[in-house]
């Protein structure tokens, strides 16, 4: 569905069937999840931060990450919580995702989540 090979593109029955896919417990899945979430974290709802939650149980970077989002952005029904969501991106940089080196480089740089270090 997602590229529309031999059936109609659609994000709408994408996103379906990696929902059940990782609601099941594909790795894979949550992957894909895990980055959707990240390109519009304001569309989170808690259903997708409970689901985020369990692939970085898992130790999903991908979903480390789009958690660490979440809770910087107060999205998904989470409150903003800047010493959260930089546990979220140490976390998930400790597990390989290069974006959130980044961010947790900035957030301790700049003091947010942090003292200024």
């Amino acid at each position: 569905y997602l590229n529309g090979w031999g059936v109609p593109r659609s994000s709408k029955d994408y996103l379906h069937w990696v929902w059940v896919a990782a609601s099941n417990g594909n790795p894979e899945a949550y992957t894909a999840y895990g980055l959707y979430a990240q390109i519009d974290p304001k569309a989170m709802s808690p259903a997708v931060v409970d689901l985020l939650r369990q692939a970085d149980e898992l130790g999903n970077p991908e979903c480390s990450y789009a958690l660490g989002l979440a809770y910087e952005g107060g999205f998904g029904g989470l409150e903003k919580d800047p010493v959260r969501a930089l546990e979220q991106f140490d976390k998930a940089g400790q597990l390989g995702n290069d974006r959130a080196l980044y961010k947790t480089a900035s957030m301790r740089f700049t003091g947010v989540g942090a003292e200024i270090d």
